[in-house]
């Protein structure tokens, strides 16, 4: 059988390549799990998402609010100035704080995309992806209901086609 079979399994003795295509004559017949095209795609959506979703947020970071009357200015000065002493000699702003919730959901979400992007160019990784899948379901679903009750529409429409495409991924990757 030719190597690379997705009916086999490549012993630890062979001399495998991925860039090969040479026959073998250690073949142990055990099912390797490979992914199929369907399988990929939902990962490949989902890495989509992740990284559109990393952009549309790491843009956040670089425009500053402008405020629109008195009273939105006066609550800008006070994020951006007023330093609340937490202790330890550690004066944020409220600006501060959010600014590090917000490069912190950015990252995670480049975490995601960069993980999910392995999965896909890794051929043997369907037995892994699943679970990673599933952690990341459970963390974008919880973001997402999180989101629902907190914040405004955009990101929690982004973060939800994210968790959509993660538990697409995981119901369609085997056991």
């Amino acid at each position: 059988m030719k190597v690379g079979n997705p009916l086999v399994c490549q012993s630890r003795f062979t001399n495998y390549s991925p860039f090969t295509t040479h026959y073998s004559p250690l073949i142990i017949h055990h099912p390797i799990f490979f992914m199929s095209k369907t399988q990929k795609r939902w990962l490949i959506v989902t890495a989509i998402f992740q990284f559109l979703t990393f952009g549309l947020h790491s843009s956040s970071l670089f425009v500053s609010p402008t405020p629109q009357n008195d009273t939105e200015k006066q609550l800008i000065d006070l994020m951006t100035s007023y330093k609340m002493d937490m202790g330890a000699g550690f004066r944020p702003s409220m600006s501060n704080i959010l600014t590090s919730f917000s490069i912190s959901l950015s990252l995670l979400l480049l975490l995601g995309g960069w993980i999910t992007v392995l999965l896909v160019r890794n051929k043997e990784a369907s037995k892994i992806a699943r679970q990673i899948m599933t952690a990341q379901a459970i963390i974008f679903l919880a973001g997402f209901a999180t989101m629902w009750a907190l914040t405004f529409i955009v990101p929690t429409v982004c973060v939800g086609l994210i968790a959509i495409g993660c538990i697409g991924s995981r119901l369609t990757l085997r056991s």
